[in-house]
């Protein structure tokens, strides 16, 4: 028997069409009470991700800004921490000094500071160059007779301390030597005493062996009272420096440089010497290959710089040095005034030459040559420590203080 399908009735139908719409009315109401969430979400992570671009890129922005700006600015030179950090420093302000020492071909490191404010902070060519290694601007080199005015500033707190007069006899210290009770200490600080060292020590390292020596060896053969420059009055400082305190040079040096003082970068050569990597310095003025030769100072040599020549420092140290002492901080104001009293004719004292308007310094040890300029008003600094000695780095000293201060001078 056949199945017949049921037939719809009309109403049937009609109720048929209306679940359709409903349905369809449920599904864009589904539609539009959901979409905006999902278009607000999508419009919020846009937001977002802009604004987190956007600040990442102003974060970059920023990064630039500042990386531009700290090779831009200087830095204060007040901060000790600024002027011992390894950090090349070339200020906008300090290129055209750059400029000028790069061209020279000067080898070393270079401090400049004008108005407290660091220009230039940089090294130059080797350190050694067998090896590879640079100079930097935290290096370290010989500063030759610039230690004379270090060995002073003890000296004036001896004098300070009552260990000692500046109008004291060198016979009280050393009656062997002779003519020593026409020579007082305030002389030997201005090397217008006369003496003079016949011959120089060779071999000795003890440092009581090397005064004895000196003392043994020193005659007075200059003019009384004029200024003969002679490193033997400083060697002989150095010894009544022991005998007033009971300690050695180093000890005393040590313990007010860097110990008291807080200078990080100065060291004796017995130090220098356990460093991984000793400054090298190269006697070549005049030669095509800079580095040619290394020189070499032997310990005996050095050891017979007690007082005078024998410490070695970065140009942020010597600048730190000089800093404390122009304002009063090493020795007071009166005491820094005897101790820069000149005999008469003559420009030298204690380390220094008063040039007028500003102050100057120099040394040099081997291929060591130290430079120092020092405006008076305190407003220029100039340090070039160099491990390749050239005559021309005097007319290079000069240029730069030119560029700075606009004054004629010679070094």
């Amino acid at each position: 028997m056949k199945r017949h399908a049921k037939k719809s009735t009309p109403l049937q139908k009609i109720f048929l069409v209306v679940d359709v719409g409903i349905i369809l009315i449920g599904l864009v109401a589904l539609y539009y009470l959901f979409m905006p969430d999902v278009q607000s979400t999508a419009s919020s992570s846009s937001v977002e991700s802009a604004e987190s671009t956007s600040q990442r890129e102003t974060e970059a922005s920023s990064t630039v800004e500042t990386s531009t700006s700290k090779e831009s600015d200087t830095l204060d030179a007040a901060n000790y921490e600024n002027l011992i950090q390894n950090q090349e420093v070339v200020a906008l302000s300090g290129q055209t000094l750059d400029e000028k020492i790069t061209s020279s071909g000067f080898i070393g490191s270079a401090l400049i500071v004008q108005d407290g404010q660091i220009l230039l902070h940089k090294g130059y060519g080797y350190t050694d160059k067998e090896i590879n290694v640079l100079n930097t601007p935290d290096t370290v080199y010989n500063i030759g007779s610039i230690q004379k005015g270090m060995t002073a500033v003890l000296i004036m707190r001896a004098v300070k301390e009552g260990k000692l007069s500046l109008t004291d006899r060198l016979a009280k210290f050393y009656p062997q030597i002779q003519g020593a009770e026409d020579v007082t200490i305030q002389e030997m600080l201005q090397m217008a005493s006369g003496l003079n060292l016949s011959a120089q020590p060779s071999g000795l390292v003890d440092v009581r062996q090397i005064i004895d020596w000196d003392v043994v060896h020193t005659q007075v053969t200059g003019a009384k009272g004029q200024f003969q420059y002679s490193p033997v009055n400083y060697n002989l400082l150095a010894g009544i420096l022991i005998q007033v305190t009971g300690k050695t040079y180093d000890e005393l040096f040590s313990t007010f440089y860097n110990q008291k003082t807080g200078l990080k970068q100065t060291l004796s050569y017995t130090d220098f010497f356990q460093l991984p990597t000793p400054t090298r310095n190269y006697k070549t003025d005049g030669k095509e290959d800079a580095y040619e030769t290394p020189n070499i100072i032997s310990a005996d040599n050095l050891a017979s710089e007690i007082g005078t020549g024998n410490i070695y420092m970065s140009v942020g140290d010597l600048y730190q040095y000089y800093h404390l002492l122009l304002n009063n901080k090493l020795i007071d104001g009166a005491s820094l005034k005897k101790m820069w009293t000149t005999a008469e004719g003559s420009s030298y004292a204690a380390g220094f030459y008063d040039r007028g308007t500003y102050y100057r310094a120099h040394g040099a040890k081997g291929g060591f040559e130290s430079f120092a300029l020092l405006s008076k008003d305190k407003k220029t600094s100039i340090i070039l420590l160099s491990n390749r000695a050239r005559k021309s780095d005097a007319d290079l000293m000069s240029q730069l203080y030119k560029t700075l201060t606009n004054t004629e001078i010679k070094f």
